[in-house]
């Protein structure tokens, strides 16, 4: 066998390993008090299933809650009863509960894991494909001392579906324009109608969407107008059209128009909260961040790790840094420092009361990652002394794979609790109120009557019975 061959086999071992840890964690997370009034529906989300771009929000014929998030309620309120029902004919019905929401959890980590790695490559091959995955995987902290601070994947699958799923589609539309953008031609026909579906999906998907494309595209006519203003109008317009085909071109106008329409849709959501005024969230913004770097630093450590390999790349006059740092890096710092001014805007909610929070900050969590990976990747290729220039990125790396250990072995209290439930022949159920069950911890009050007709839709409880919280 061949040295590279070996090495090859030593990081897709660490990959599957990684990933079979990650999915014991999320098979341990707990299900969450949002996932019954999506999933049966409650009253409130029922019209938002059945208007795919929210028109009728948009002309003021109807008022309900998250009028541009069709995709994702949809797609959580299919997912959730079709998945349990197909994994029942394989496991018990509580297992294939808790199997569901760990597959829906481990196929975003998975996807968000190998889009990073596949951009960050460059399409260098398999082994530089691989070694970006593992430089990447320790910092998906999936349920350890740093997921406060750096879960991309949320403990609740609600905020899976509604964060890193569409962090997935996002990643995918990128990669679309990417492919088309080196390649300096027409793409395939499968490209682009992949390209348009997603156009059309993903500005009706999670919260932070179109917030994203709106600072994506701020920022990149920001770029353009500087390209224009570096050289003659015909000749920069004459270089920007050969890099896409017209076809890309137009996609991109279009989710830039979508996007501004879902912003204002989310406007008229009946979600919205105004329990303080724009100044005030702004003057929250600033603290939100510095707990965000300062209570559980794995987000400053992160921080001076990629900038310690930036220093270690140019001290070592790495040629391919100068024109990423030209082309990329400018542009997602200032995309970074866009967005983080601009979070304010999307309103207040109680359970986020500092403003930012690792949900909001997940498109900046997602360009650190991608910063990290391609610096890593690029001092792994081009260090001389490779044994010390690439010791800081193995200590940091050692540092996050620590922290992401957490006891996995046993049943965790939800699986005990709904086995019980499960067994019980009584009407109302009562269990401690320290192992919630299709309810949020910090809503101690919040009614379980949904929670009990979920379980009842599952085949948990039977029908007339419910659960409540002990005294």
């Amino acid at each position: 066998m061949r040295k590279k061959d070996g090495l090859l086999i030593i990081l897709v071992l660490l990959l599957l390993a990684d990933t079979v840890y990650s999915f014991r964690q999320h098979l341990m997370a707990p299900l969450d008090g949002d996932m019954p009034s999506i999933i049966l529906p409650a009253p409130h989300y029922e019209p938002v299933l059945s208007a795919p771009f929210g028109w009728s929000a948009a002309t003021g014929e109807a008022t309900y809650a998250s009028p541009n998030r069709f995709f994702v309620h949809r797609a959580m309120y299919h997912y959730f009863r079709w998945a349990p029902a197909a994994l029942n004919n394989f496991v018990e019905k509580v297992d294939s509960i808790t199997l569901s929401s760990a597959i829906a959890k481990s196929g975003a980590h998975i996807l968000l894991l190998l889009l990073l790695a596949g951009v960050a490559s460059r399409g260098k091959g398999w082994s530089s494909f691989l070694l970006a995955a593992v430089l990447l995987v320790p910092l998906f902290q999936s349920a350890g001392y740093y997921n406060p601070v750096m879960g991309i994947i949320e403990p609740s699958p609600t905020y899976t579906f509604f964060y890193a799923w569409p962090s997935v589609l996002l990643l995918s539309w990128l990669a679309l324009v990417r492919r088309a953008y080196d390649r300096g031609g027409a793409a395939p026909a499968w490209e682009t109608l992949s390209l348009y579906a997603l156009t059309l999906i993903l500005p009706f998907t999670g919260p932070l969407i179109p917030g994203v494309i709106a600072v994506g595209w701020l920022t990149g006519a920001g770029y353009g107008f500087r390209q224009i203003l570096g050289h003659t109008y015909e000749t920069s317009v004459g270089r920007m059209r050969a890099k896409l085909p017209l076809s890309h071109w137009a996609a991109i106008a279009l989710i830039g128009i979508l996007g501004a329409y879902s912003l204002y849709l989310g406007t008229l959501s009946t979600e919205q909260q105004h329990s303080f005024g724009l100044w005030e969230r702004y003057q929250k913004l600033p603290a939100g961040l510095w707990k965000m770097l300062t209570n559980k630093p794995g987000l400053s450590i992160l921080i001076l790790g990629i900038l310690l390999q930036f220093g270690l790349l140019r001290w070592l006059q790495v040629e391919a840094r100068k024109p990423w740092v030209k082309q990329e890096v400018r542009f997602l710092l200032v995309f970074i420092l866009l967005y983080l001014l601009l979070i304010p805007l999307g309103g207040y909610r109680d359970y986020r009361p500092d403003v930012v929070r690792r949900d909001t900050l997940q498109p900046v969590l997602l360009i650190l990652f991608y910063l990290w990976g391609r610096s890593s990747l690029l001092l792994f290729e081009s260090a001389r002394n490779k044994a010390a220039h690439v010791l800081p990125a193995l200590g940091l790396l050692l540092l996050f794979t620590i922290a992401d250990v957490t006891e996995v072995g046993h049943p965790s209290c939800q699986e005990r609790t709904l086995r019980a439930m499960s067994q019980s022949k009584e009407d109302t159920t009562a269990i401690s109120p320290d192992c919630r069950i299709l309810t949020w911890p910090a809503i101690p009050g919040q009614d379980t009557r949904l929670s009990s007709e979920l379980l009842v839709m599952w085949g948990i409880l039977e029908e007339g019975q419910h659960f409540k919280y002990e005294d």
